[in-house]
């Protein structure tokens, strides 16, 4: 075994998982996720210019949390060492969230005087 060393300053885990349509439980459903997936992917890559932060944007399956009404991802700034996990995401959660996550990544960077 060897351990590994991220390099992004985020990484994002967006569920595209699809169960049957019988199914119990509720799902995030693949084209809802793909599509979140993109835009995080989008979002990210704005702040990433901006900003100088390194980012992935990982697909998933469940990670516990199924939704009906939207998407659940997993967002973690690796350099903070904070996890933060959301449920039901819509499209319009995004710029939000990428916005919080950018503040919080950037405000512990060491000032530079």
């Amino acid at each position: 075994m060897k351990p590994v060393t991220l390099r992004a300053d985020v990484q994002v885990w967006v569920c595209v998982n699809a169960r049957e349509p019988n199914a119990t439980l509720a799902s995030c459903t693949r084209e809802r996720g793909e599509a979140l997936a993109e835009a995080f992917r989008r979002e990210f890559a704005r702040a990433a210019a901006a900003h100088k932060i390194t980012f992935w944007v990982n697909r998933t399956l469940c990670q516990g949390f199924c939704h009906a009404q939207g998407v659940t991802v997993t967002i973690e700034m690796t350099k903070v060492l904070q996890s933060l996990k959301f449920q039901a995401v819509q499209d319009t959660d995004v710029a939000p969230l990428v916005a919080s996550v950018v503040a919080r990544v950037t405000s512990l960077r060491p000032s530079q005087a």
